[in-house]
């Protein structure tokens, strides 16, 4: 091992590069830069953007080996920035052993899934290769390429590089454990070339380790969006929770032409934002971070301390800039691209309004499970595999059959299958097959619809005019075969010529009234679908305006309450105030009714010149009244006294 005086003086010539081996004393470079470059040159020079330092730990009980280095990043300007960064790994992860037997095992279900996935992939491929009728990569292209099995083939080939990715990264685990023992049985007095190199090969094979690791991590990562792709595949079969991936659909050409504007936009704004603000803000240093700095903004993930940033560069291109994100991105295009999900996404719930609910799929299974199990009925992929084997899996051959069905020829077809099976089966289909083939009732079709029932309607009613008419007309005609009714030959003329007339119209009425029976089979249909809609749309249209009439009745009913309680603290305070104001007029007379009495008794005992001064006195008792009360006028003329001065 080397001493600690060899490390500085390897570390001083990797600093000079081997340029002062005189002042040194030593005729000998230490330095493995050096020596590797001609002519001799320090290991960090002006062209050096990163240098690391790294080291190797062991954790022994977790069976980790964990590799951290600090890295230096070299500026232009001179600035040293620094980061850390761990990586870990397990030397023996793959090794069989009690603490991963679960992992084993589900590898191994996960493993027998694929195989079954790839097996019914390849056996529908074969089935179309055999019976195609035309070369092999268009029979695939029109009977096989869709997004379903698109995406079971690419979960395939994802799941097979992961695969392969964990028997790399198994197979680096073992070699960096191998020499990790090498270093580990190398003896301390050991020839030291030999040593360096197995460190050298032990370093570089966890740096191989360590890569393969995140190579794996990052390839698994990817895994869990195809698991996404499968479950929107699934909810094709619901057709309630289809109603996302059929949304995703009919928006996709409104999405395609909005993505279109919408990355020019983004794209101008933030090649702008890069050239104003890149040399001085480390979020706008280039194109890839100024896109993830218009999404952080976007989602409001902009603070004071980024504006400042970009004010301390130019604060009118800060505002100019920042104004044109915030209205051209965030008000205007997200608004837009809201709008058009919304849209699509009303239209489809439409569609799928009557449609069978996921609650009541459950209760369907569940019933065919428990009639599975009486016997009562037959697989559905039965009846399928029944159909596929007399068109010897031909799957065009099959659906292109004109031959008409019946619950007979299908309980013939299959066995075991009982007839209420086969007409519910049959019904359902046909049922099904209509939802899909015929447009949906739309509101500009209702007029027309009508329009034909009124018409119907009137014919009718004139058609039953006529038969009333007709018949009253025999009904007051006499009664025929007798000699003295019809004897007239013109008469008997006219009474022919009105019987021929009579049967003329009334086969046309039987004609018409059947030709109006069948158009109103038709159209029944069609008007109480359209009724249902109406229905349904005005009974949300009133259930809205009605909760916005009760929250509009409670705001005013809230609105009175707080008046109320207002007006009750107003009269509060105003008894309140009437009450001390009765209590400072009654404490007023009693003063007045003390100086009276106090001047009567002065003036009793006093001289006559003495007397002519009670004029005040008699003029209050003038003023009172002898007949008052003892306190009711002076009370009374006091508190108009205070409130005109309150006043």
């Amino acid at each position: 091992m080397d001493s600690l005086d060899q490390i500085y003086s390897k570390v001083l010539d990797m600093q000079d590069g081997c340029s002062q081996m005189a002042a040194k004393n030593r005729s000998e470079c230490l330095c493995n830069s050096c020596q590797s470059s001609s002519p001799a040159m320090p290991w960090l020079q002006e062209d050096t953007n990163r240098v690391e330092v790294g080291m190797v730990t062991y954790n022994a009980n977790e069976g980790i080996v964990t590799h951290t280095g600090v890295n230096f990043w070299f500026t232009r300007g001179g600035r040293v920035l620094k980061r850390i960064e761990t990586m870990s790994i397990w030397v023996d992860a793959s090794r069989p052993d009690v603490s991963n037997l679960w992992t084993m095992v589900f590898g191994i279900i996960w493993t027998l899934l694929l195989l079954h996935i790839f097996c019914t992939e390849v056996k529908e491929i074969a089935i179309i290769l055999i019976n195609a009728d035309t070369v092999w990569y268009m029979a695939l292209l029109e009977e096989y390429v869709g997004f379903s099995n698109t995406v079971d083939w690419i979960s395939l080939i994802v799941a097979t590089v992961v695969a392969v990715f964990f028997v790399l990264l198994s197979y680096q685990s073992t070699e960096l454990q191998v020499a990790m023992n090498v270093i580990l049985q190398s003896e301390a007095g050991a020839d030291r070339e030999a040593y360096e190199e197995s460190v050298s090969q032990f370093f570089a094979q966890c740096q191989a380790a360590l890569e393969q690791e995140r190579s794996s991590r990052i390839m698994l990562s990817i895994y869990p969006f195809m698991l996404m792709l499968r479950l929107l595949k699934s909810f094709d079969a619901q057709p309630r929770l289809a109603i996302i991936t059929e949304t995703l659909r009919e928006a996709s050409q409104d999405m395609l032409h909005f993505g279109l504007a919408f990355c020019g936009v983004c794209v101008c704004l933030c090649l702008q934002s890069v050239l104003i603000f890149g040399r001085d803000v480390e979020d706008l240093g280039n194109f890839g971070r100024a896109l993830h700095f218009a999404f952080r903004i976007v989602f409001d993930e902009f603070d004071d301390k980024h504006f400042k940033e970009l004010e301390m560069v130019s604060r009118p291109a800060a505002y100019v800039w920042f104004t044109a994100f915030e209205v051209l991105v965030v008000i205007i295009l997200l608004n837009m691209l809201l709008a058009i999900i919304m849209d699509n996404y009303m239209m489809v719930k439409k569609r799928a309004r009557l449609r069978q609910s996921l609650l009541h799929q459950i209760q369907e299974l569940w019933r065919r499970w428990r009639m599975n199990r009486r016997k009562e009925r037959v697989q559905l992929k039965e009846i399928w595999n029944a159909f596929a084997e007399e068109a010897v899996w031909n799957r065009k051959v099959m659906c292109q059959s004109d031959r008409l069905l019946n619950s007979h020829f299908l309980v013939e077809l299959i066995p075991g299958l009982p007839p209420s099976q086969a007409e519910r089966t049959l019904h359902n289909s046909w049922t099904q097959h209509l939802q899909e083939t015929e447009a949906p009732f739309a509101v500009s079709e209702a007029h027309e619809s009508l329009a034909d029932l009124e018409s119907s309607t009137r014919c009718i009613r004139s058609g039953l005019y006529f038969a009333f008419d007709v018949v009253h007309y025999f009904d007051s005609r006499p009664v025929p075969g007798t000699n003295d009714l019809v004897t007239d030959t013109q008469e008997k003329a006219i009474f022919k010529l009105a019987m021929n007339e009579a049967i003329e119209e009334e086969e046309e009425l039987a004609a018409f009234t059947e030709r109006a029976k069948r158009e109103e089979k038709d159209s029944e249909r069609t008007v109480v679908a359209f009724v249902e809609d109406q229905t349904a749309r005005l009974s949300s249209e009133a259930a809205e305006t009605l909760a916005q009439a009760l929250q509009s009745l409670e705001k005013h009913q809230i609105h009175i309450e707080q008046r109320e309680d207002a007006m009750t603290d107003a009269v509060r305070q105003m008894h309140a105030r009437l009450l001390q104001l009765r209590s400072d007029a009654a404490i007023a007379t009693r003063r007045l009714e003390k100086a009276l009495y106090i001047r009567e008794q002065r003036n009793k005992g006093s001289s006559a010149w003495r007397k002519r001064k009670a004029p005040v006195s008699v003029m209050i008792e003038s003023s009172f009244g002898s007949d008052q009360a003892e306190f009711g006028a002076p009370t009374m003329e006091l508190e108009r006294l205070r409130l005109s001065n309150t006043t």
